[in-house]
């Protein structure tokens, strides 16, 4: 400002704080900020913290800040949009057989996490199921499983000879668990006969 010296003057000079607006943004998580704001007096250090959501992880920042930190920290220097991004948790699923194969529904060996897959133990011929082994115990068959880790399972069989035929056959009739229950084109049925003898299975719509 120029000013003509026409009398004795008195002038003051008035200045206002700079402030900032910080913008976060986020897809299957959250962004906290500490201290808590939109508008930051330049200068202010601000701490970002993203929160996935369940089944998710934090991946890195994106726009006026990029990295892996997390926790992060940011000087506010000049208005800011920053964006926190997640990837889905994915967990892999091995299946081991010998004399026998497993059938996994869906089919793959990569699951989202929290996805259920059912394992149905099939025999080769002269074999029968013996059991579950590694992530997995137990003779139910078919198996639910819930993917909340890397699992490797493995389906035993034994064999059965011809002296021990009805060895397949001792326990008592049972009509395992349906999966899916209820369904709609298809489903699996699991069904063990004390004796060999012709069945009859009714499925009802409710």
């Amino acid at each position: 400002a120029s000013i003509t010296m026409d009398k004795n003057k008195s002038v003051t000079a008035n200045f206002k704080a700079v402030n900032y607006t910080l913008a976060t943004s986020a897809t299957n998580g959250s962004v906290t900020l500490s201290p808590v704001g939109v508008n930051y007096l330049a200068g202010t250090q601000v701490t970002l913290t993203a929160k996935p959501n369940a089944g998710f992880v934090f991946s890195d920042w994106s726009g006026d800040f990029t990295g892996t930190e997390n926790p992060a920290k940011i000087i506010m220097d000049a208005n800011k949009n920053i964006t926190a991004k997640f990837k889905r948790i994915t967990y892999t699923l091995t299946v081991n057989a010998v004399h026998g194969k497993v059938l996994m529904e869906p089919d793959g060996g990569t699951y989202n996490s929290g996805a259920f897959v059912t394992l149905n133990a099939v025999p080769d011929s002269g074999y029968v199921f013996d059991g579950w082994s590694g992530s997995l115990s137990g003779e139910q068959n078919p198996a639910l499983i819930t993917m909340n880790q890397n699992k490797t399972i493995t389906a035993l069989f034994k064999q059965v000879s011809t002296a021990n035929t009805n060895e397949m056959f001792s326990v008592q009739s049972r009509l395992g668990q349906i999966y899916a229950n209820p369904f709609s084109a298809e489903t699996t049925i699991a069904f063990e006969l004390k004796e060999a003898s012709h069945i009859k299975i009714s499925l009802l719509n409710l």
